[in-house]
């Protein structure tokens, strides 16, 4: 009888034993179960892991944020960035409505500053404004279709304006007089003969000259400032250009320099001589690029009037603005003075179109759309037929 109760004792808990293991092992794959679940779950198909997916780089910077907590807000930042541009390339790239393209042609017709000018311009493929120049000048080029002109060996794309295309086209002051095609366009060059300036310097005003080492250095924040012009004209429709002083002109533009009897190269600005101190006035509208001191020309600022045209005024005794600075036309932005290699008190004044140094005389009193000729009317219209045919 005892061993009977003994041996009911070591079959209950033998049954018991297998009891607990049947249900460790129905847990453990219950557990598996859910882990294979909850992954499948959370990781996307290995197919949506390549490097073009969206979806990947969003989960990727879920990551870095928690590894990295304070660069979360810089990827985030990063992100809506990128977003933010190519949704604006779309709305730039996308066609405007018919409202919008009329309210830019109104805006462009006010710059020519007459209703017939206007519609020379607008009406023709190509515009040359103007069409007959001399060495040294500067043309502006409208084109209907967004396009490039190759000229002297540089290659100048037209910016958006308007409903037109642009750009400055400077006429090298040593190019041969002719016929030239731009466009569908004929520029004629006109020969012009300019007269010769020699300049007598002490020594110690020729070793500025000299310092080429430092020149050289000048020379290049001058061009870093000079390349980062507007993509739009800056003056308004109405506003022509105003000479910076009133003085004595003593070397007008092109004058042949030679200085202490060495060719010294074309002077293509206008030097104004008038008392030290003299207001120097921003002939119009625009951003100062550069307000410094340089070795070669003193005191001098730079005056961005947006699509690659700058002024120029240097040797001041003072500057009154800075880099980055808003002038509007009239603005006091320094005084005349007469550092840097110059002989006395007077403004060296000139315009930059695209780097090359053009007359400024064209500029004074008008603008570059009024540089139009109206007796182009015949030339467009005939062109304005031969394409109707």
């Amino acid at each position: 009888m005892r061993s009977r109760k003994t041996f009911h004792r070591h079959r209950k808990a033998h049954s018991t034993h297998r009891l607990w293991l049947y249900v460790t092992f129905l847990t453990a794959i219950i557990f598996v179960i859910f882990t294979v679940a909850q992954v499948n779950v959370e990781a996307p198909p290995s197919s949506t892991l390549s490097s073009n997916n969206p979806l990947n780089s969003e989960k990727s910077d879920e990551i870095e944020q928690k590894k990295h907590p304070d660069q979360a807000d810089s990827v985030n930042k990063g992100v809506r960035s990128i977003s933010y541009t190519s949704q604006d390339h779309r709305k730039a790239s996308s066609s405007p409505t018919e409202e919008e393209r009329q309210q830019a042609e109104q805006m462009e017709r006010t710059y020519f500053g007459t209703e017939k000018r206007a519609e020379l311009a607008l009406s023709s493929s190509w515009t040359l404004m103007p069409q007959t120049v001399h060495p040294g000048d500067v043309i502006l080029v409208r084109s209907q279709q967004e396009d490039h002109i190759d000229w002297q060996g540089k290659t100048y794309p037209l910016k958006p304006f308007g409903t037109g295309f642009y750009t400055y086209l400077p006429v090298p002051i040593g190019i041969e007089p002719g016929k030239y095609t731009i466009g569908t366009q004929t520029l004629t060059i006109e020969e012009k003969v300019f007269e010769t300036d020699y300049l007598q310097v002490t020594e110690k005003q020729e070793s500025i000259l000299q310092d080429t080492e430092q020149i050289q250095k000048d020379q290049k924040k001058i061009d870093e400032a000079r390349n980062h012009s507007a993509a739009e004209f800056l003056f308004p429709a109405d506003s022509p250009f105003m000479q910076p002083m009133e003085g004595r002109v003593t070397t007008p533009f092109g004058f042949t320099r030679y200085v202490n009897g060495k060719y010294s190269g074309s002077h293509r600005a206008i030097d104004w001589a008038a008392p030290e101190g003299t207001p120097v006035r921003a002939t119009n509208d625009g951003v100062v690029a550069l307000a410094d001191y340089l070795h070669l020309t003193g005191y001098s600022v730079y005056i961005d009037h947006g699509m690659d045209l700058y002024s120029q005024y240097i040797h001041m005794s003072k500057l009154l603005v800075e880099t980055g600075d808003s002038v509007k036309k009239g603005d006091v932005i320094g005084l005349v003075g007469s550092t840097g290699f110059s002989t006395g008190p007077h403004l060296h004044f000139t315009f930059w179109a695209h780097n090359v140094p053009v007359n400024p005389n064209l500029f004074l009193n008008t603008t570059p759309f009024h540089w139009l000729d109206d007796k182009r009317d015949e030339t467009i219209m005939d062109e304005k037929r031969n394409l109707e045919e």
